[in-house]
């Protein structure tokens, strides 16, 4: 190029970086440089410009600084090798390489800057990825050692370009290191290792002639060395942390490499532990065979003296912690944190592996495990957390848990794991608030929503261990609970009953009292886990009894006055019954009337407000499920007073101020009793009518005409109460701005009596999910209770739709509209919907129960309340069609059934909000679909899921364009976030849109395709392939995709759903293409639904990949691509034309054709996304990103990773038992701290 080219690319330079250039004249500047960057010449001008020095630079007008061109220039180089490299004679390649090497040992001044020595590092990876062992072989490396030799900034640049194509090769995605990932391999080899050792390995010689060096120490010995400066030591340890996961062992301990990484951890500066720590992770985590020499070094590690060193290393980060400035980039606690994981990894990966466990001595396990403590311990939850995964694990451990050095840690685990079961999303508000556990929680997880969930789960976790520990030293951790019982419980009832106002969630002294009673339900656990495990110790057994029953006795005679206390107390008492009162029905007595005394609790005390009179509801609700559980686990004591019960509650039915629901649960337990007990099944059947009998009646007498919706309105009494409102205020007022005067509150309450005949709908799902719930229990007498089932449900199912009909009726708009102006105007405020979400209200909650609060002392309570009233019968007639619905056959050959059902949902659903939809997909339909009986498909799913899958996929598409026309409000881990108060609505409505997405994506590939996340693709797919193997009834996935008319919306809304931006749904979505498309595209598929996945699904997979917002999806989308791609190849091209079509790629003479030659004849899906990948970098369709790690070994501890990983750790119950109440509230494991 003349020197009038150059000073224009000079000027256009000086115009991009100058801040004083406008708009258009920067966007001119910046068209002339990508251009250049796009022209087949640009490596020529960027030797020009690489050439030129200071004088040159100033005779041509450059007022920029030198780096900046010389990093220009080399950017030329990059994108010229990334697009022209295969294009280039050899002549051109090795010219670009000579050049390229000489300034690079030449140019002291090219390397004097990090971005320029990081830039010429990445020109170089991209022509080793393409060139080395072609016609760049043995010299690569003697260039690498010529770098090392000289200057500090040299040997940066070696260790940039060996480490970035190691990344390249092991660590991204990156689709040219993958097409030559063998050769690359090899050659990586041949110079990391010494020659003496790859002799050794490779007696033979490397595969692919790459040659063996001859007297070559080997990169590794190289950078091992290098250790001992702190100058080299940072890119050496980098580079360790590239290849320590896959390179020869032998390599490893030859270069000693783990014993100078261990010196660095202990006495270097913190910015070489925090890499030093991620190798040795690496190394203690990396897959070994049973001989590997490596072990010798992990065992070492697993000594005495290692462990002490590492212990002090912890305790000394720890302590070096500034809590007062602690950030999420302290390196302190980045450190401590990647050391605690290490730690914590060195014992799971090797102790608690069995296999591995052979290959190592466990006795150090007593100084690891007081190590693994200490991490337990620390103030940050997020640190403490690490360890708790490793104690499960070791507490189920048959070897571990029984070996006597691992028991001497059993009391201070106990201790400390019932310490830490306080609820610390709360503590921090009052009891902690200054604590250092507070600061590391405020720095570590964001958002009310996100700290809830972490706390509950990590308490989730501790609950576990203190009851996986009671199971194991069951004697030991009884007399120590008993006095932490005597200290916590005991010891606070002075300051309990001298409280003269109710506990709030916060208070430090609720919360205190809260541990110690989750201390108790944890250790019953324990005891029963122990019992079921340890059948040849009745003697231990019976002593441990003869405790309880003494302890229980302590708990009967405690009296608290505080609800929050009486539901706790409650819960534990029901727990102790269960395994205490089978043989002693005295003490049974005393539960039951504590807790039909907390059902009956006064809340009509004038004294009490809002929150007291809430919380006393809420504990009478809370105690009328227990009542239900201990009915589940005593049914057979409980059935021989089971006509005194009777009588009880008939009279607490007739005497004192229970809601319905509080009915309802009373029944229920009555119920439950019955059903759950041995008595013969005669018997069963006597109870089952004389309890089911009456309700039926009663539901059959009360039931609202439902003829039409005026008829149905007229009878809850609106145009009463709109004429009330007409006749007493002004037209269209803000009824919150008038008191409820004695009149209107007598009006209301004579409306709110008229309102009380809901019950019986709750009742009978109440029923209906308690016998279904005994399947399990009592399995042969299950088809003889559906029997009775099948005579009550055609009296009752009918009208429960009709009814559901009519109320979707009242919030049609066209019905309102026709209401007139009064009345449309006081239904329309009747059902607006009102909603607090975390992290996306802008309010509190208890501030917006308190609004909720103002609205019922004003007028307004009126039409609230009908509101209230229709939203709790339609979930009530939901809930009880549902429960109908686990019947089965019952349920679904009710007359007329899929006619009425498709009328009561869809007739009016223009009028349903994104909740309704929500709460229709998730309770009604997915139950309808999974248990429809496969004789009865075609009449009962046929008729409806074109219909429903259409309208849901119209509703998604309208809402979703219209969100992202207005802009997108909420982030999809929608936290507390700053926005202005205006935008609440909207954010609220966004995130309930994301809510029905979800929920219809869920249905589609769990419920109707059969699809769960935990299932491997490969498995999912070779199923639905092999169906024909498979003998028995039909399963539903093949029926919705055999059948024509549903498969056609099905995919549809998937392929609209691939392309929403929220990840949680896309993330369902792929893989679920990915489960199905080897199917749909083959030779046995439907040609229009072939061709649909191979255009149109093909075409959205193709946009997302464009997408930026997809950046972290997109491997799996490209995986998506090529599997549509590969089946298709020999049946249709239409995917291939596709690609073919796309201007950027068409463009480009015989790009595509060479594309699809390679691709048929690429045998593995590595190597087929790696050229399709290529082939969309050519058309610049795969937007440009920082690369992402796609299978990074080192430790990523940012809180988001870590949060991630702890919560796929989160344990289970040892077995899931089925729960009559499981559809309203978890009364195991999972739920005991809500």
């Amino acid at each position: 190029m003349d020197e009038k080219g150059l000073s224009n690319i000079l000027q256009a330079l000086n115009v991009v970086h100058s801040p004083e250039s406008s708009r258009e004249t920067r966007f001119s500047a910046q068209q002339l440089l990508d251009e250049l960057k796009d022209s087949y010449s640009s490596p020529s001008v960027a030797i020009q410009l690489l050439e030129l020095n200071e004088q040159a630079f100033s005779s041509l007008g450059c007022k920029l600084d030198i780096h900046i061109v010389q990093h220009f220039s080399l950017s030329l180089f990059e994108t010229s090798v990334g697009m022209n490299w295969k294009s280039f004679s050899n002549k051109e390649k090795e010219s670009v390489t000579s050049f390229l090497c000489k300034i690079s040992l030449e140019d002291n001044n090219l390397l004097s800057v990090h971005f320029v020595r990081s830039k010429l590092a990445s020109v170089f990876i991209e022509i080793a990825k393409r060139d080395w062992y072609n016609t760049w072989r043995e010299e690569f490396d003697s260039f690498l050692q010529s770098l090392w030799s000289l200057s500090l900034q040299h040997r940066q640049l070696s260790s940039l370009i060996l480490r970035g194509i190691m990344e390249d090769l092991y660590q991204y995605d990156d689709p040219v290191a993958s097409l030559r990932s063998h050769i690359l391999f090899n050659a990586l080899i041949s110079i990391l290792s010494s020659s003496s050792t790859l002799h050794k390995l490779y007696p033979s010689g490397l595969p692919y002639s790459v040659t063996i060096p001859s007297n070559n120490e080997g990169w590794l010995i190289r950078w091992g060395n290098a250790l001992e400066s702190q100058d080299d030591a940072l890119e050496c340890l980098k580079c360790f942390k590239s290849c320590l996961s896959w390179v020869a062992t032998d390599s490893i301990r030859e270069a000693n490499i783990v014993s100078h990484i261990c010196q660095i951890l202990v006495q270097g500066p913190i910015f070489l532990k925090t890499h030093a720590i991620d190798c040795i992770y690496i190394c203690v985590t990396r897959t070994m065979e049973i001989d590997d020499p490596l072990w010798e070094i992990v065992e070492e590690m697993l000594s005495p003296s290692s462990l002490y060193t590492l212990h002090q290393v912890y305790t000394a980060t720890s302590e070096s912690i500034n809590i007062k400035t602690l950030s999420s980039t302290t390196p302190e606690y980045i450190l401590l944190k990647k050391l605690s994981e290490t730690i914590v990894a060195l014992g799971q990966y090797n102790y608690l592996d069995s296999n591995r466990r052979k290959c190592i001595k466990l006795t150090s396990l007593d100084t690891y495990s007081l190590l693994v403590l200490e991490i337990m311990k620390h103030p940050s939850l997020l640190i403490s957390a690490i360890s708790q995964h490793f104690w499960v694990l070791a507490l189920r451990d048959p070897i571990i848990s029984k070996h006597e050095k691992f028991q001497i840690v059993y009391p201070e685990l106990l201790s400390i794991a019932s310490e830490r079961l306080l609820r610390f999303e709360d503590a921090v508000v009052e009891l902690i608030p200054e604590s250092a556990t507070a600061k590391y929680l405020q720095e570590d997880v964001e958002g009310v929503s996100a700290v809830h969930s972490f706390c509950g789960n990590f308490r989730r976790f501790m609950f576990d261990i203190v009851r996986l520990t009671v199971s194991i030293t069951p004697i030991e951790s009884l007399n120590w609970i008993q006095n932490r019982f005597q200290s916590t419980v005991l010891g606070n009832m002075e300051d309990i009953q001298s409280q003269t106002e109710f506990f709030s969630k916060t208070s430090p002294l609720y919360l205190t009292m809260d541990v110690g009673f989750s201390t108790i339900e944890a250790f019953l656990h324990g005891v029963t886990r122990w019992n079921e495990n340890t059948s040849d110790d009745p003697a231990t057994y019976e002593i441990i009894l003869q405790n309880l029953f003494l302890w229980c006795k302590q708990l009967v005679e405690i009296n608290f006055k505080d609800p929050m206390l009486i539901t706790r107390l409650i819960s534990v008492l029901v727990l102790f019954t269960s395994i205490l009162a089978r043989e002693n029905t005295t003490l049974l007595g005393v539960v039951l009337e504590k807790i039909i005394s907390a059902v009956t609790y006064d809340n009509t005390s004038a004294s009490y407000g809002f929150s007291d009179v809430q919380k006393i509801n809420e504990m009478r609700s809370r105690c009328c499920f227990e009542l239900v559980r201990l009915g589940e686990l005593m049914p057979n004591p409980l059935m021989n007073i089971f006509d005194q019960l009777q009588s009880i509650i008939d009279q607490l039915d007739n005497a004192t101020t229970l809601t319905g629901s509080e009915i309802v649960m009373l029944k229920t337990f009555l119920f439950v009793i019955t059903q759950f007990s041995d008595v013969n099944i005669e018997v069963k059947n006597e109870y089952f009518e004389k309890l089911v009998g009456p309700v039926v009646k009663t539901w059959l007498d009360v039931q609202p005409p439902v003829n039409s919706p005026m008829e149905f309105l007229n009878h809850i009494g609106f145009p009463q109460m709109a004429e009330y409102l007409s006749a007493k205020y002004p037209y269209n007022a803000d009824y919150t701005q008038f008191e409820l005067d004695a009149d209107a509150a007598s009006y209301q309450s004579n409306l709110e009596t008229g309102r009380k005949w809901l019950w019986p709908i709750k009742c009978l799902g109440r029923f209906c999910e308690a016998t279904c719930s005994n399947k399990h229990i009592h399995p042969s007498e299950f088809e003889g209770q559906k029997n009775l089932w099948q005579v009550i449900l055609p009296n009752v199912v009918p009208n429960l739709l009709k009814l559901v009909e009519q109320l979707h009726c009242c919030y049609e708009p066209s019905f309102i509209s026709g209401l007139g102006m009064h009345n449309s105007s006081i239904l329309q405020k009747s059902i607006v919907e009102r909603f607090w979400l975390h992290g996306v209200s802008q309010i509190s909650k208890n501030q917006f129960l308190e609004e909720s609060y103002k609205m019922d002392v004003s007028a307004n309570k009126l039409i609230h309340s009908f509101g209230h009233f229709l939203r709790r019968l339609r979930e009530y007639c939901y809930y009880a069609i549902a429960s109908f619905m686990r019947l089965g056959q019952a349920f679904f050959c009710v007359p007329g059934l899929s006619k009425q059902f498709l009328t009561a949902f869809f007739s009016h659903a223009a009028g349903l909000s994104l909740h309704q939809w929500t709460s229709m997909v998730n309770v009604v339909i997915k139950p309808y679909c999974v248990n429809c009986p496969a004789e009865l498909r075609d009449e009962c799913l046929l008729p409806l899921l074109p219909a429903l899958l259409s309208e849901l996929d119209h509703k998604l598409v309208s809402e979703w364009r219209r969100i992202n026309d207005r802009g997108l409000l909420v982030e999809e881990d929608a936290e507390e976030t700053g926005e202005d108060d205006d935008l609440s609505e909207e954010m609220i409505e966004e995130s309930l849109l994301r809510h029905l997405t979800y929920a219809t994506a869920k249905l589609i590939t769990e419920t109707f395709l059969q699809i769960t996340p935990t299932q491997s693709r490969s498995n999912v797919s070779s199923s639905l392939i092999g169906k024909e193997t498979v003998e028995g009834p039909v399963k539903l996935s093949e029926y919705v995709l055999d059948n024509a008319i549903i498969c056609e919306p099905l995919l549809c809304t998937l392929c609209h759903l691939l392309v929403i931006h929220d990840s949680r749904t896309v993330g369902l979505v792929v893989n679920a293409f990915l489960a199905i498309t080897p199917l749909l595209v083959s030779e046995q598929a439907h040609s229009l639904v072939r061709e649909f996945i191979c255009q149109q699904v093909f075409q959205s997979v193709i946009l997302a990949i464009h997408d930026p917002y997809f950046e972290s999806m997109q491997s799996d989308f490209i995986r998506l691509a090529c599997i549509i791609l590969s089946y298709s190849q020999g049946i249709t091209d239409s995917a291939f034309q596709l690609l073919a079509s796309i201007p950027a790629l068409a463009n480009q003479e015989n790009l595509v054709p060479a594309f699809f030659n390679k691709f048929r004849e690429a045998s593995t899906l590595k190597i087929q996304k790696a050229l399709l990948t290529r082939l969309l970098n050519s058309g610049r369709i795969v937007p440009r990103t920082d690369r992402r790690a796609v299978n990074a070994a080192i430790l990523d501890v940012s809180a988001k990773e870590m949060l991630k990983r702890f919560e796929k750790s989160v344990s289970l119950q040892d077995e899931q038992k089925n729960d009559v109440l499981s559809r309203d509230e978890d009364t195991g494991l999972a739920n005991l701290f809500e």
